[in-house]
Parts: C-alpha cells; sequence; structure tokens
C-alpha cells in the first residue's frame, strides 16, 4: 500500500471491513465503521470517483468491484481512465454523443455563409 494511502487509513479497520449500505435512496461506503462515501444511489459520477479513490487507498480491484456492485473489468476501467484523465474520465456528459463532428458543423456554418442551402430547402439545390 503506497505511503500516503496508508497514512490516510491509519487507525481504520482492515480493508477486509469494506462494506456498502443502501437505503432510502442513498448509498454509504464504509471501511470498519468509517464513513468514507455518501451518494445518491442514482449518481454514477460520484460512485466513479468513490471506486477509482478506493483503488488509490489501496483497496483490491475484486474487493472495490463486489463492494460497489461492478465487475472487475469496469473497475480497472475506471481506475485507468483516473490515471489518464483524472476525474473527468470519470464523469461522461449526460445524453447521447454527438453524431457529427464540431468540424463538420464549422463546414457546415461556412457552406450557409456562402449562400449554399440544402437540397429540398426554398432556394436549395435539388
Amino acid at each position: 500500500m503506497p505511503a500516503a494511502a496508508a497514512a490516510i487509513l491509519d487507525g481504520m479497520p482492515d480493508a477486509r471491513d469494506l462494506h456498502r449500505l443502501d437505503s432510502g435512496g442513498q448509498t454509504m461506503i464504509f471501511a470498519g465503521p468509517v464513513q468514507l462515501f455518501w451518494y445518491a444511489e442514482e449518481d454514477t459520477a460520484t460512485r466513479n470517483v468513490a471506486v477509482a479513490v478506493l483503488r488509490q487507498l489501496g483497496f483490491g480491484g475484486e474487493q472495490v468491484a463486489a463492494v460497489m456492485q461492478l465487475t472487475p473489468n469496469y473497475v480497472a476501467t475506471l481506475r485507468q481512465r483516473s490515471l489518464r484523465d483524472g476525474t473527468a474520465g470519470l464523469i461522461r456528459p449526460a445524453g447521447r454523443p454527438r453524431e457529427t463532428a464540431d468540424a463538420s458543423w464549422e463546414q457546415a456554418r461556412a457552406w450557409r455563409a456562402e449562400g449554399m442551402r440544402t437540397p429540398g430547402s426554398p432556394g436549395g439545390c435539388g
């Protein structure tokens, strides 16, 4: 276990005491009697941050996966994202991803500014 994690966990119960409590739409993560996280059950962003922090504190991937009710592969993916991209890698924007790249939108705006129109529109081609 890294020295920083050991210092944070100094005096805490053994890692085997990592457990979770779901109650009233809230999830609480404990190491023994010490509450480490508390978030709304549907808050996947905070859950993902909790997973990454637990891994950085030295809790094993399979143990974190079991407590967080995730697959070990997903826990590993979240850990890699956090190491590579920080918190931004753990929080995905809500909604459907854009189907058109920003560069394509810029090209469309330029064409429109030049007077081009889409087929079927008034004054458009076709």
